[in-house]
């Protein structure tokens, strides 16, 4: 059905508020209101026609909702967000402001402290302060041409202020900002550590540019995350989604493609006359590759799907959740590490064993002294003859070796003992700030449940 946005609607004197109430505002009677979310496009014929055959049968009395209101809402929050609330979490409120308003009634008490983010709808500020309570703010800042969170201030205003409500606008209006999954994440971690209710309001999350996603609040917090390779491991299964999907013998198995296909599009590539000197390869470079990449992309979601309907019956404990959203928050914010100290322990034993490897050299005259084959050559030349040059044989060699071959093998062991592979690892595994992530893997013993270390 055909919908006509060319056609001009005049709705002045019509007690439209957007109109209407110019000069009650203080405005002249031709000025442009914009200030209302308010278009004036009729709404499609569908909806005039179903409107119109409710009217048509003339009783106005009590109704309920169609059985089919709440999942339709769950089921669209799925499709274009990736999240979907539970249908019981769902209720009806008369509009935004109403919402509003009840939650700050209901989550605090008349003086206490409830922090917004100006410039931002003005309702924001009189459901605060007609209902008695503190307003605080925590205004949004430009940088670049654009309004960031002031984190800083955020958590100074939430700790010094007693805060105990938030109310987050996302995306936000008026400025138009889509936060980010990591801003989110931020918000909700500082809120959680100092316990700070949260009241978000979504009703513009269908209006983001292409190029960004609205990311619904409940969404970004880790306590709504149910992991599916931690339910496998919690019931003795692989770690893996390849190897739970074989175990359990799904119909829809993880495609084997995938490991090539990441390393295609996902990690930079080698610059080279052949590909045009590109360092990223891009859709249009291999239509082929990358139709097969969205397929085994879906198909990882379609044995997702398949290992939560299989395991559905043997559901996780509540208490090894909560274990799994605080190991999520510790990686997130991660470890910090003493780059100085990091760096001076690296630097020391590359001096230490430079000058160990100098006096080994004038000792054996060998060209690499930490070399086991050259050194084990160099005590066989000298009649002493090992197998291994471990720590436990060069500590037996000692025992009994001849004076002249003593010091070298003394240095050999201070070598040995010179060990800086846990700071590399730190530097490695290191963020810009400064911060190691993802050193422990939840359930990464299957069998205990026991956490296991990675990267350091």
């Amino acid at each position: 059905m055909e919908q006509r946005f060319d056609r001009v609607i005049t709705r002045k004197g019509t007690n439209c508020v957007k109109f209407d109430t110019a000069a009650d505002r203080g405005y002249p009677e031709d000025v442009l209101p914009l200030f209302i979310a308010d278009m004036d496009f009729q709404v499609p014929e569908s909806v005039q026609e179903a409107l119109t055959a409710d009217v048509q049968k003339g009783i106005f009395g009590y109704s309920i909702f169609d059985k089919g209101y709440f999942p339709a809402i769950a089921r669209w929050m799925e499709t274009n967000f990736g999240w979907r609330p539970e249908e019981n979490w769902l209720v009806t409120t008369p509009g935004v402001v109403f919402a509003i308003a009840t939650a700050v009634r209901s989550l605090t008490e008349i003086g206490d402290g409830v922090l917004i983010q100006p410039p931002v709808y003005p309702p924001f500020f009189s459901t605060v302060t007609e209902n008695g309570r503190r307003l605080v703010e925590s205004p949004l800042v430009q940088e670049n041409g654009r309004y960031e969170i002031d984190f800083a201030d955020f958590e100074e205003k939430v700790r010094r202020e007693n805060v105990k409500l938030f109310l987050l606008c996302s995306p936000h209006n008026p400025v138009g900002r889509v936060w980010t999954l990591e801003e989110l994440q931020k918000i909700g971690r500082i809120c959680k550590e100092y316990g700070v209710k949260v009241v978000s309001d979504e009703i513009h999350m269908d209006f983001a540019l292409p190029g960004h996603l609205h990311i619904p609040f409940l969404k970004a917090c880790p306590a709504q995350w149910r992991c599916t390779m931690i339910w496998s491991a919690y019931l003795g299964l692989p770690l893996s989604l390849m190897g739970v999907g074989a175990a359990l013998a799904l119909d829809k198995q993880k495609l084997s493609e995938g490991k090539e296909l990441i390393r295609y599009f996902c990690q930079p590539c080698a610059a080279t006359k052949a590909n045009g000197g590109r360092t990223r390869n891009l859709p249009q470079d291999a239509p082929e590759k990358w139709t097969l990449f969205k397929a085994y992309n879906l198909r990882d979601v379609e044995t997702e799907m398949g290992i939560q309907k299989r395991l559905r019956r043997y559901p996780v404990s509540e208490d090894v959740w909560e274990q799994y959203h605080q190991d999520q928050e510790i990686n997130d914010r991660g470890i910090a590490i003493d780059r100085q100290l990091v760096e001076s322990a690296i630097r020391m034993d590359m001096r230490s064993r430079a000058e160990l490897t100098e006096q080994m050299q004038k000792l054996t005259c060998l060209e690499n002294p930490n070399s086991v084959q050259q050194m084990k050559k160099w005590l066989a030349e000298h009649d002493v003859l090992t197998e291994s040059l471990g720590k436990k044989q060069v500590a037996a060699l000692l025992k009994d070796c001849p004076e002249d071959l003593r010091e070298v093998l003394i240095l050999r062991q201070q070598l040995a003992k010179s060990s800086v592979k846990k700071y590399i690892a730190m530097r490695n595994a290191a963020c810009a700030d400064g911060r190691v992530r993802g050193a422990f893997q939840f359930y990464g013993a299957n069998r205990s449940g026991r956490w296991a270390g990675r990267n350091v």
